[in-house]
């Protein structure tokens, strides 16, 4: 397995529900070490019949403190917006026609809420007032990812059941560039933090985002130019979902049937590859300083672990194990994400419901309950 220059479609197995299960449980062989910071998160589709008939809430006293918010994105057709340290919906932002597979927010001192829906469109939200400031429009499928740039706050890339992944000016919405080669429906998108210098990014640039596809491969591309310049293919199915580590030498893909692969970036091998989930893995999140990876699946378990170690000798990292499994009775689990201070965990799953964790105890903090529909994306 390692980097090709070309890929070839396989048709993608439909997605079927899991069963709920009978109650919370975690194994943990080995204790699980403190989180200390921000991670982000990625995110698939499902299917389920879901109406968007959810009225205003209204905000706190004293109004929305916009770093504490976490938004989601539901198949009810809404995105909300959650105070978590009230666990009380603050905004609900209505406008999409479909399900609403993805959200994100923007870096930056204001913060917008991208969101991409099954009704082939991207908004952009100003959370203080929950107003859509701008819809774009150019895709022919349903946009199932939505990543901002870490360096170029206007810069938003969309992917899409079109095969393509869209480079946004969001200020203007302005498409700059569209990227070809996929040869199935893109799932997941994520930018690089930074890239170490290496063949194909000789100056260490940020312009680089990684692309997950049902056609099997995970696609890295030099968005300045438009051009693929690494494709990674591990083992023959569709990959649901990719996570880029934080130092920017390895991505993390999430494929259909429960392997999570890991994959250097200096060799463009894949280093590890194994199988803690059962079906297929839908999101995944690293923590800020890349010690830990979050992971949630259709089999409905969330796992934490650190996939990667360092070499005491060499001081490299490399492939490591699994520390924690959470399981519970909230049927398939869509999205992960770690809050930004890395002491909590969010879960959204097809329960309609979001259970927020402390990340190092496991015990429940809060369930955010308000979709009427699964829960399909979390952003923090």
């Amino acid at each position: 397995m390692g980097a090709e220059l070309s890929t070839g479609a396989k048709p993608a197995p439909s997605t079927d529900d899991v069963p709920l299960l009978a109650g919370l449980s975690i194994q943990q062989p080995l204790p699980l070490r403190p989180a200390f910071a921000p991670g982000t998160t990625t995110h698939e589709s499902h299917r389920e019949d879901a109406e968007s008939a959810r009225p205003e809430t209204p905000d706190p006293p004293g109004g929305i403190q916009e770093p504490q918010l976490l938004a989601s994105g539901s198949a009810d057709h809404t995105a909300m917006l959650w105070d978590t340290a009230t666990a009380r919906c603050v905004r609900t932002l209505k406008g999409h026609t479909g399900w609403v597979h993805s959200v994100a927010w923007s870096p930056g001192a204001r913060r917008l809420l991208a969101s991409g829906s099954e009704d082939r469109t991207v908004r952009i939200w100003d959370a203080a007032t929950g107003k859509c400031m701008s819809t774009l429009a150019g895709h022919t499928g349903d946009v199932f990812s939505v990543a901002w740039s870490h360096s170029a706050s206007r810069r938003l890339a969309s992917s899409s059941g079109d095969h393509t992944i869209k480079i946004w000016d969001a200020a203007t919405g302005e498409c700059l560039s569209t990227l070809e080669g996929h040869t199935g429906p893109v799932h997941s998108l994520s930018w690089a933090l930074g890239v170490h210098p290496l063949s194909w990014s000789p100056s260490g640039a940020t312009q680089f985002l990684a692309s997950g596809s049902e056609d099997g491969t995970v696609r890295v591309w030099n968005t300045a130019s438009g051009h693929s310049v690494l494709t990674l293919r591990g083992e023959e199915e569709p990959v649901c979902s990719v996570a880029w580590s934080p130092d920017g030498s390895w991505i993390a893909s999430g494929k259909l049937w429960g392997q999570i692969e890991t994959w250097d970036l200096q060799t463009g091998r894949c280093s590890s590859s194994y199988a803690h989930h059962d079906r297929r893995v839908n999101s995944m999140a690293w923590l800020h300083d890349g010690s830990l990876l979050v992971s949630g699946s259709n089999d409905g378990t969330v796992e934490i672990g650190s996939p990667l170690k360092t070499d005491p000798l060499t001081k490299l990292a490399t492939p490591s194990g699994y520390h924690t499994k959470i399981q519970g009775p909230f049927g398939a689990i869509t999205a992960v994400t770690w809050s930004p201070d890395g002491t909590a965990l969010a879960m959204g799953a097809h329960s309609r419901t979001i259970q927020v964790w402390d990340s190092t105890t496991h015990e429940s903090l809060a369930s955010l309950n308000g979709h009427d529909g699964f829960v399909l994306s979390l952003a923090w």
